[in-house]
């Protein structure tokens, strides 16, 4: 795992340097009318400052390579009680077919620029609705967030699971690392907070909200929709990139695996 600074830039860059990949080919770069062209490059630069304010969250560092050290005392035979294990096991299989990126293809028609896999956008974002909205989710990130921090912070394991960090050097470092994980919440935090994804679940995606329906209305028609869902896109492989210390901590305690056909 990459230290607290060095992942974040990790993060920055993986989300960044695909960025003009999410755009269009450049073959139909020439093509694309100027103002669609400077619409999405105002996006790009939107996702990307979106994405500096996220790191501004992290300032500890940690050792690029971990280990995981696990106690328990139950009785029963189960190392995690049965909410950590349902919510294990869901989050580990969401998070492992959640798309890094998504490329978006555009499709022209009678002079008219569209969205040719607009479903596809609609699709990813109630993918990843349960963890990023859902706050009464098991799966939502903050109450996974949760469940592991008290793992780190727990001293008696008849309470439950403790977990330790071990560096490459056998030194505990859970302290330091529940740090940085909380940075790295906030960060989480940070980059849903920055965008507008009440409206799209409660509007348009899973609810009928009266009070957004009239904006809605306009978005749609007026092609609005298309840069909206496309920004919030754009954030999805940086937050998949956020949460993959939880998904590595979840995954060594369950560690499902989808079976063949």
């Amino acid at each position: 795992m990459a230290s607290g600074s060095s992942a974040a830039r990790e993060r920055r860059e993986f989300s960044v340097a695909r960025s003009h990949l999410l755009m269009i080919s450049t073959a139909h770069i020439g093509r694309l009318p100027q103002r669609i062209q400077d619409r999405l490059g105002q996006l790009n630069q939107d996702v990307e400052a979106i994405i500096a304010k996220a790191e501004t969250h992290f300032e500890t560092e940690v050792p690029r390579r971990i280990a995981f050290d696990m106690t328990s005392t139950s009785t029963s035979g189960d190392l995690i009680n049965e909410y950590e294990r349902a919510q294990s096991v869901s989050f580990v299989t969401r998070y492992e077919h959640l798309p890094d990126n998504l490329k978006v293809h555009l499709v022209e028609q009678d002079s008219v620029w569209q969205i040719g896999n607009f479903w596809e956008l609609r699709h990813v974002l109630n993918d990843f609705r349960p963890i990023i909205q859902n706050q009464k989710d098991a799966v939502y990130y903050a109450r996974v967030h949760n469940v592991l921090c008290r793992m780190l912070l727990r001293i008696n394991p008849a309470e439950g699971m403790v977990v330790r960090i071990l560096a490459d050097s056998g030194n505990d470092i859970t302290t330091l690392y529940s740090k940085w994980l909380t940075e790295n919440k906030r960060a989480v935090k940070s980059v849903i907070g920055s965008l507008e994804f009440p409206y799209l679940y409660n509007g348009i995606l899973q609810h009928s909200d009266a009070s957004v329906s009239r904006r809605y209305l306009s978005d749609y028609a007026s092609g609005e929709l298309n840069y909206l869902l496309w920004k919030h896109v754009r954030v999805l492989g940086f937050i998949k990139s956020m949460l993959a210390p939880y998904y590595r901590m979840m995954n060594v305690l369950t560690f499902p695996k989808l079976g063949p056909l």
